[in-house]
């Protein structure tokens, strides 16, 4: 009838179970937050990028904005050319059935096409307003800040590649229009 200290037993191997399991707990809480630190601190920088990544909106809406103009001004340049040298050629008395001619207003039909859907074709991305509304409202300033960085990344790259396609249309449209011009020369010469 020994029963007194087994029940001190019990409760001492009780009370160590929990110490030991705080222990154990404490240990891998604490390897797990080492090893899985916050959001926040895997990206202390977040308030810094983040007036670049708006910026970067104004930044390459300018830089599109100068590559249209560049666009309509080549246009514009190479219809003034196209109507004044045949102007010129009809008071010098030049004839207008000549494969020259026709290929250099080819030359400017083709620029003209080019110019209208190299203005025309792509979009330019940004974040819309009801966007934020819907979406992103809920959200800590820290996270709205980072996911906004996310997305004008997104929209950079792909307006970036927008302002590539049309720097190669003003690119293709100048070459035509230098073609267009020698192929008026060579009218002129020819006939001169």
């Amino acid at each position: 009838m020994d029963s007194g200290p087994e029940p001190k037993a019990r409760v001492a191997s009780q009370d160590a179970k929990p110490k030991d399991l705080d222990q154990e707990f404490s240990i891998s809480n604490s390897a797990t937050l080492l090893e899985a630190p916050s959001d926040e601190a895997k990206y202390p920088s977040v308030d810094l990028a983040y007036d670049i990544a708006v910026a970067s909106y104004d930044s390459i809406i300018k830089r599109l904005d100068v590559m249209d103009g560049r666009l309509q001004t080549i246009v514009a340049f190479a219809a003034t050319t196209t109507a004044i040298v045949p102007t010129v050629a009809n008071a010098r008395g030049l004839p207008f059935r000549s494969w020259w001619l026709y290929l250099a207003l080819s030359s400017f039909i083709l620029q003209l096409v080019i110019g209208t859907l190299g203005r025309s074709v792509g979009t330019v991305r940004l974040l819309k307003p009801e966007t934020f509304y819907l979406k992103w409202l809920h959200k800590s300033p820290w996270q709205f800040k980072k996911d906004l960085i996310y997305w004008a990344s997104k929209d950079f790259n792909d307006n970036a590649a927008l302002l590539e396609k049309r720097w190669r249309l003003t690119v293709a449209i100048s070459l035509l229009f230098f073609i267009e011009v020698l192929l008026l020369l060579v009218w002129v010469a020819a006939r001169a």
